[in-house]
């Protein structure tokens, strides 16, 4: 079923009873009065076209009204909002202020979570025939509005309120955070709980990501999330640190809860951007304790964010994970095909076989990180079951990478020969 129905136990909704209007309303299908019918649309269920209140996106300013009106005054004891999310979560309102009657100032004001069940808002048993939600904000979906809105003379118990799916809640902003190493201020542990998580190699992680000072860490790194409450957890989810290099992602890791002496999970991080979730079992905890043991190598590792889920996301919810911080292509059969028949022009190709190349700066390619080992092959024809014929082997030094010319019969190459020597252009 794609819409909830209010549940007939507990306090009578006295918002069924009332007269309703809106500053804003997108078209028919969406006026004021589909918040008070007692429907409530399921997360994503795009169903909510006739059952939900949403604003003209396009003119209502980012701010808009909800009024109630009863012919008699009503004892008003709670407010229950229910978030526009059939479409987008981020069609949910944000900060709100409560008025009642013509009182000029407000009785309650807060902020609504983007997620869907109900939010309550809580009042002092109050008389009134006019109930005036200010809503000043949203999440910034293209129309936001309200699948529902309730009122009731006493707040009626947990058990009679619609058991919705939601979205999961980041515990980790609400946290206290703290590591054993911080490159700097701009990146203490904190920036990794701020809900920015940097583009890879887009060098713009400065102030919104936790680093360790590469120079003093000795190769482990302590990363503590606490809450001043017990909190319901069922994973943790660590993004890498790429904005500069890939190799700046923690490798191994335990995770301990409170003070437990044995780690509830450990494994390894895959050295890459986007989400990789921790799973554990669910509990109940005050205390997260990450130890990465490791690293990929780059100087100062770090977490562009890490997130702390009461429920597990959902499928598509969170971002892919992308080794190297690169979208992969997909292999194509048709490519492979067409390279094998020589359709391309070509039935060889040149290739370079050396150890990965780790520099600190793309500077100092030719000055850091030698390894040893390789050569310098021809691949014929230019396919997995091709064969590699070596042109130059190096035991000893390294290839750097190489050119042909354009009639295919010299190629150029930059090897340094051994430790002792730089590199040098040979044909």
């Amino acid at each position: 079923m794609a819409f909830c129905q209010e549940p007939a136990a507990g306090p009578r909704n006295l918002a069924r009873d009332a007269t309703v209007w809106a500053s804003s309303e997108f078209s028919g299908a969406y006026q004021a009065r589909f918040a008070i019918d007692g429907a409530i649309p399921e997360l994503f269920s795009r169903d909510d076209v006739g059952r939900a209140w949403a604003v003209n996106g396009a003119a209502y300013g980012g701010k808009a009204r909800f009024v109630l009106e009863w012919p008699e005054p009503m004892t008003v004891a709670e407010i229950i909002y229910y978030g526009r999310v059939a479409w987008l979560a981020e069609e949910c309102w944000k900060d709100y202020e409560v008025r009642l009657d013509d009182a000029p100032e407000p009785v309650a004001r807060g902020r609504f979570e983007m997620n869907a069940g109900p939010q309550r808002i809580k009042l002092p048993p109050t008389r009134a025939r006019r109930v005036v939600l200010d809503f000043l904000s949203s999440y910034g979906g293209p129309n936001p509005g309200a699948a529902e809105i309730e009122v009731y003379s006493e707040s009626p118990p947990e058990e009679v309120l619609p058991k919705l799916a939601r979205l999961p809640i980041n515990l980790a902003p609400r946290a206290r955070v703290s590591a054993s190493s911080e490159y700097s201020a701009a990146y203490a542990a904190f920036r990794a709980v701020d809900g920015q998580i940097a583009e890879p190699f887009s060098a713009a992680d400065s102030g919104n990501a936790w680093a360790v000072d590469g120079a003093s860490w000795g190769g482990h790194a302590t990363f503590t999330l606490q809450w001043e409450e017990p909190v319901h957890l069922s994973q943790v989810v660590y993004y890498g640190r790429t904005a500069f290099l890939v190799e700046e992602c923690f490798k191994d890791y335990e995770l301990y809860l409170d003070d437990e002496p044995t780690p509830v999970a450990k494994g390894t991080l895959g050295e890459g951007s986007g989400a990789q979730p921790i799973a554990l079992q669910p509990r109940t905890v005050r205390k997260v304790t990450l130890r990465f043991l490791s690293s990929y190598g780059g100087p100062n590792p770090g977490a562009a964010e890490i997130q702390v889920f009461d429920v597990p996301p959902p499928p598509g919810y969170l971002p892919p994970f992308k080794l190297g911080g690169w979208d992969r292509p997909e292999e194509s059969p048709e490519l492979t095909a067409a390279v094998r028949e020589k359709r391309l022009g070509f039935d060889a190709l040149v290739l370079v076989e050396r150890h990965e190349l780790n520099p600190s700066h793309v500077y100092t390619v030719h000055c850091e990180d030698f390894r040893p080992g390789g050569g310098l092959y021809i691949l014929s024809p230019p396919a997995p079951d091709g064969t590699l014929r070596q042109l130059v082997a190096s035991p000893e030094g390294q290839i750097l990478d190489f050119d042909i010319s354009y009639d295919a019969k010299e190629i150029v190459f930059s090897w340094r020969r051994t430790a002792a020597e730089g590199y040098h252009i040979y044909r």
